[in-house]
C-alpha cells in the first residue's frame, strides 16, 4: 500500500467494515478531492482531509467505550468525548486542590449533530475528575434532549 496514513487507519480500525478500502486507496493515491468512506454502511463524499476527522472521531468514541468517559454512554446512542481536569491558576501557580473538571461529548457518533460541553467549577467531593463528574451528567442531559428533539437511535 502506497498510503501510509490510510493503511495505518485501517490497520486501527478506524475505517468502518462497510468502507470500500481499495476505492479509497485509489482515490487518495491520484490526490482527488474527495473520497467515499461508508461511516454506517452509508456512502458519503468528503475530503480527504476529513479523514483525520474520522479519525479523531472514532478516538473519542473509543474514550467513551472503553475509557476515562464510560459515565457518559447512552443506551441507544453512540457518543464520542473527551474528558478533561484543569488545575486553576491561584495566586500565580497552578493549584493541586482547585481544578475543573470537564466532558465535551459529540452524539450520534455515527451522524455526529449534538455537542455539548459540561464543566464542573472546583469540584469539592469524590473522585473529581471529568469522567467522573461531568460526564454522568452529559449522559443525563443528552438522554433528555435527545429524547425531546426526536433523534432516532443509532444503536441496536
Amino acid at each position: 500500500m502506497k498510503n501510509k496514513f490510510l493503511a495505518e487507519m485501517n490497520s486501527r480500525g478506524y475505517l468502518s467494515q462497510c468502507t470500500d478500502f481499495n476505492k479509497l486507496q485509489a482515490i487518495s493515491e491520484k490526490k482527488s478531492i474527495s473520497a467515499y468512506i461508508g461511516f454506517d454502511c452509508t456512502a458519503k463524499s468528503l475530503h480527504v482531509g476529513s479523514l483525520l476527522q474520522i479519525m479523531i472521531l472514532k478516538m473519542m468514541q473509543t474514550a467513551v467505550q472503553s475509557g476515562t468517559g464510560q459515565e457518559a454512554s447512552l443506551n441507544k446512542y453512540t457518543v464520542s468525548g473527551k474528558t478533561g481536569t484543569v488545575r486553576l491558576n491561584k495566586k500565580g501557580t497552578y493549584s493541586k486542590s482547585n481544578h475543573n473538571a470537564i466532558f465535551v461529548g459529540i452524539t450520534p457518533s455515527s451522524d455526529p449533530e449534538y455537542v455539548a460541553a459540561i464543566i464542573i467549577r472546583d469540584p469539592k467531593k469524590g473522585n473529581t475528575s471529568g469522567g467522573k463528574n461531568a460526564a454522568p451528567i452529559f449522559r443525563e442531559f443528552m438522554n433528555h434532549a435527545l429524547n425531546i428533539l426526536e433523534v432516532y437511535p443509532d444503536k441496536k
